[in-house]
């Protein structure tokens, strides 16, 4: 074989794997990991979807997670470390930890979640930007679980009214304002004059004779 034919296939190869490397860097994305990045947690038997919210100010990171089953966001990542191809952060409030490492060829931080005794394996994949495509319809699997979620929150709420007496049905609130509402106990219709919070006008003397009387005892 020539050398002159073999230079140029050899600097073509060079070329494109500068290039894959540098689409694809094999320390990972340690210079643009801010943004936000998903994850589903196998644990008993279920799917718990996560989402990991980083950004980056003054050379450090800072994060917080959601967690879509059930609803709870904006948990605090209490401190995040990405060291080159390593990926590291801990929360407090869960007791719980994330060590892996970026894996080149399925482009995603893969390693364990620690909670308290528990490890479980998690991947962290790079997720779309929520405003690349406002238009973009929703994935089967968006769908799956709004359903899901709908059919809960339906579920839910049959429950919670299933035992409403007819009364509770039809309960209308007071419109009166609360001072002008009837005490428990006390006439209804205590007079025109009669200050809130007062004695009735037709409260009967106290006897006489009685302790605290002013009237004078029979002779």
């Amino acid at each position: 074989m020539r050398t002159e034919s073999v230079v140029p296939w050899v600097a073509v190869a060079l070329t494109l794997g500068a290039l894959v490397g540098a689409a694809y860097p094999q320390s990972g994305p340690a210079t643009a990991f801010a943004g936000d990045w998903k994850a589903s947690l196998e644990a008993g038997g279920k799917s718990l979807r996560l989402v990991l919210h980083a950004t980056l100010a003054e050379s450090a990171y800072s994060a917080s997670l959601d967690s879509l089953d059930p609803a709870a966001f904006a948990l605090p990542v209490d401190a995040i470390r990405i060291d080159t191809a390593h990926l590291h952060f801990e929360m407090s409030r869960l007791g719980a930890r994330f060590d892996g490492d970026w894996n080149p060829a399925t482009l995603q931080f893969e390693g364990q979640w620690q909670q308290g005794p528990t490890a479980l394996p998690l991947q962290w994949k790079r997720a779309p930007a929520s405003g690349a495509a406002p238009d973009r319809p929703m994935s089967q699997e968006d769908r799956e679980y709004l359903g899901a979620y709908l059919k809960k929150t339906q579920d839910d709420l049959l429950r919670s009214i299933a035992q409403l007496t007819p009364a509770q049905w039809t309960y209308r609130p007071d419109p009166r304002p609360l001072v002008d509402r009837p005490v428990c106990g006390a006439p209804a219709d205590r007079g025109a004059d009669a200050v809130p919070g007062s004695d009735p006008p037709d409260r009967p003397h106290p006897p006489a004779g009685r302790p605290g009387s002013n009237r004078s005892k029979a002779g």
